[in-house]
């Protein structure tokens, strides 16, 4: 499990250490990021005897190496504006898990899976799903996957493009 965000108030990495504790021991979480609230999720992940489980590895040059070893991605948070490390994980075919917030849930929503905010208990069920039936694996993959295409680098310039020619246009027709 991956959760790659910095630690701020923002981020929810407690549920998610929490979520650790209601799946079997074969899952592992793995965080990268830095922050101000790092210290607090290792007391949590110490104090919840989860230090076999949880590991953090700080900022990474190489994160999409990272998570392309991972199995399953998560974005835990209170709120979101858009969450570019959740849609890298749905460009390379990685389930995504997201909390129910304004900004992330337009993103995901019929894609991947949505728990809302603090619910570690709906988050534990989606990992272990996902880690356990290998079709619906599969199926989240992929819906993930072709999700992530209308966020590719042309259909964005090409949205971009359309826009700033609509106003253009708008602009000369006023005149």
């Amino acid at each position: 499990i991956l959760m790659a965000a910095r630690f701020s108030r923002q981020k929810d990495y407690q549920t998610l250490i929490k979520a650790l504790v209601h799946l079997p021991s074969q899952f592992k979480l793995i965080m990268c990021g830095d922050g101000i609230e790092k210290k607090q999720c290792q007391d949590l992940v110490n104090k919840l005897k989860l230090n076999d489980r949880a590991f953090f590895l700080g900022n990474r040059e190489d994160i999409y190496s990272v998570i392309k070893c991972s199995d399953i991605n998560v974005l835990s948070s209170h709120y979101e504006g858009f969450g570019l490390s959740i849609v890298e994980a749905m460009a390379a075919k990685k389930p995504a898990i997201v909390s129910n917030v304004e900004g992330m849930s337009q993103v995901v929503d019929g894609a991947g899976l949505l728990f809302d905010v603090g619910d570690d208990k709906k988050l534990a069920e989606y990992i272990l799903k996902l880690g356990t039936n290998e079709v619906y694996y599969e199926e989240i993959s992929l819906r993930c996957y072709q999700r992530a295409q209308i966020y590719s680098l042309n259909v964005m310039v090409d949205k971009y493009i359309n826009e700033y020619e609509k106003i253009l246009s708008d602009k000369y027709a006023a005149s």
